[in-house]
């Protein structure tokens, strides 16, 4: 059993411990959730990397049952952490295996709003977050890009949350009201496209070039909100994004 297998045997049994609690929205995210809806995509020779550890996002009430789930599947909380972070963030290990918990946002360099989120898929949040996840890194990285190639190549571009689809209306609902989202999202599907023209065979590339081309189109057609033209009359002049802590340092 490869890493990647030891990382999704884990993540079922936490989910599955997380069920029989009853009342646990708790759902995967990150590189874990995205080899789960579309493990053959994954399998891809220029898409296939390792997972270190397993994302997970819950609600904020639900939040407090966590502890118990997780050590019915063999974690231990670790209190320092959750002491300072709880509030939106908890951290779980077993041995030198991790599990991260986002409580009710995603906040890195932007800000997601999960708790209406969490209902939606039965064991991960919705094709359209996992993709904003990605989308939003300033400071993009390569597994991050194969990421994102996997999401796009695996799902279709619609208009509602199913294991196969990204909703392109709730993606654009965020980059529409938020010039910041915007300009970090178009930033990444420009780099999305150089990634793939490197390291893609051309019938996925036309496929993945296809898709990112509809995104920006309606990224950039869309009507935007008043608080979007404002921010962009500042432009990049001003920092509209942050920075997390690890990339930091």
């Amino acid at each position: 059993m490869n890493s990647n297998e030891v990382l999704q045997t884990h993540a079922s049994h936490i989910l599955s411990h997380a069920r029989r609690a009853g009342g646990t929205t708790l759902k995967l995210l990150g590189g874990v959730a995205i080899r789960r809806l579309y493990p053959e995509t994954a399998e891809h020779p220029a898409l296939q990397r390792t997972c270190k550890d397993i994302d997970f996002a819950v609600g904020k009430k639900e939040a407090k049952g966590l502890n118990q789930v997780f050590m019915d599947s063999g974690f231990a909380a670790d209190r320092h952490f959750n002491a300072l972070h709880g509030a939106t963030r908890l951290l779980y290990t077993a041995g030198e295996l991790q599990a991260d918990v986002f409580v009710s946002v995603f906040e890195q360099c932007h800000k997601i709003v999960l708790e209406h989120r969490l209902d939606l898929l039965e064991e991960t949040l919705p094709p359209a977050d996992l993709v904003l996840m990605k989308l939003q890194v300033v400071q993009i990285n390569e597994k991050d890009l194969q990421d994102l190639c996997v999401l796009l190549l695996g799902a279709e571009l619609g208009a509602n949350d199913a294991p196969g689809v990204i909703n392109v209306d709730y993606l654009i609902g965020i980059t529409s009201e938020d010039w910041g989202w915007h300009t970090t999202c178009s930033d990444s599907l420009e780099k999305l496209t150089h990634y793939a023209e490197e390291r893609l065979p051309k019938p996925e590339r036309a496929s993945l070039e296809t898709k990112i081309a509809e995104l920006q189109q309606r990224m950039n057609g869309s009507p935007k909100s008043l608080k979007w033209k404002m921010r962009s009359a500042l432009g990049r002049k001003m920092q509209w994004y942050e920075l997390p802590e690890e990339a930091r340092r």
